[in-house]
């Protein structure tokens, strides 16, 4: 029973002393560091919302003139998309633009009609194209066992 006493007395002795050290190296590191000072409310208030939308301010002495511009969503589309990648194919699989891809899959607006050794084939409604797998690296080497 003493020497669980006063092994209990050791341990939370222990603990204190080494509370108190903790305390100091977190006033040493607090006296350390360097002040931060960031931007106030009233300024970051002042600033324009990139999201929100303004509408332009009409002028009351020119006549109300409307301009509407059209464009199919379709080929607004295209223009933002990239160029189809072919990066790998594995097992009937095809790794097109970081997508996994298998046989009748939609790609896009096309359908992957076939899978070869280092190309692949997309049909849409006008065109069949070929996606090529980029040529070898001499500096990447797989090896199998």
């Amino acid at each position: 029973m003493k020497t669980l006493t006063l092994s209990l007395l050791f341990l939370v002795s222990t603990l204190v002393a080494t509370d108190t050290r903790l305390a100091w190296v977190d006033e040493q590191i607090n006296s350390i560091k360097p002040q931060r000072s960031g931007i106030s409310n009233d300024y970051i208030n002042l600033l324009k919302d990139p999201i929100k939308f303004e509408e332009p301010k009409s002028d009351p002495s020119q006549p109300n003139k409307s301009i509407s511009v059209t464009a199919s969503a379709k080929s607004d589309r295209k223009l933002n998309l990239k160029p189809l990648i072919l990066e790998a194919i594995i097992n009937q699989t095809a790794y097109i633009n970081g997508i996994w891809y298998q046989l009748d899959d939609q790609v896009r607006d096309s359908k992957l009609v076939a899978i070869e050794e280092d190309f692949v084939v997309l049909t849409d409604k006008k065109k069949k194209t070929r996606l090529f797998v980029n040529p070898k690296n001499d500096k990447i080497k797989i090896t199998t066992r």
